[in-house]
């Protein structure tokens, strides 16, 4: 499953590897997992995948179960619920605060985007990848320009991996497609400073989301 790894920052490559494996469901929700199986796929010591485990603990991709062990975290509906209950208020406060504060900086990266957005709205296929990329990279100027720091770490802790999920969505071009369009009317109520609209394109997404994570549960 994985491929070795060197030794020089051994515990955040493992840390990453893990993740990525976990987002990409190639280790499902539900999954046990050993420091020896992971020290012998990855052919390294048990220190770094012991740290690794750590972090990802408290980051909520693992969970520790007495007497069993440790397993990759699996969301209930009622989990999804409750943590985007809590999300959906935060979420809203950051796409107004956002809209406030977007300065010349923050929209000229914002018009970059829109015309890469435009770029591969005009494809017949949207490669997931790309898509990835795109809605990655707006998530961070949504989180990374609304003046308060700890609500934008926190709305990060908060997102909701659908790789936690055992029944994942799948990616599917038509989503893909209409979130891309969301997140443009977001990117232009952005550029406008209009808190009001930010609000209101933010929630659509939110709420787009979450019904189709719903689908699969």
């Amino acid at each position: 499953m994985f491929k070795s790894v060197k030794l020089d920052s051994v515990s955040k490559i493992v840390e990453e590897r893990l993740k990525e494996s976990i987002e990409d469901g190639t280790i499902k929700a539900g999954e046990k997992l050993t420091e020896q199986q992971i020290c012998d796929e990855m052919q390294v010591s048990r220190t770094p995948v012991r740290e690794a485990f750590r972090v990802l603990q408290v980051e909520g991709y693992l969970t520790y179960k007495p007497r069993f062990g440790v397993v990759v975290t699996e969301l209930s509906l009622q989990d999804i619920y409750d943590v985007w209950e809590v999300r959906m208020n935060i979420e809203d406060l950051i796409a107004r605060k956002t809209a406030r504060f977007a300065d010349e900086n923050t929209k000229k990266a914002i018009r970059k985007e829109l015309k890469e957005i435009g770029r591969v709205l005009e494809q017949d296929i949207i490669e997931e990848d790309e898509f990835k990329s795109l809605d990655e990279t707006y998530y961070l100027i949504h989180t990374s320009n609304c003046n308060n720091n700890i609500l934008g770490e926190e709305a990060k802790r908060l997102r909701v991996n659908s790789a936690l999920i055992r029944n994942k969505p799948k990616y599917s071009q038509e989503r893909a497609r209409v979130a891309l369009q969301e997140i443009t009317d977001i990117y232009q109520s952005y550029l406008n400073n209009d808190e009001e609209a930010a609000s209101q394109y933010n929630r659509i997404h939110f709420l787009s989301s979450l019904e189709e994570i719903k689908k699969f549960m």
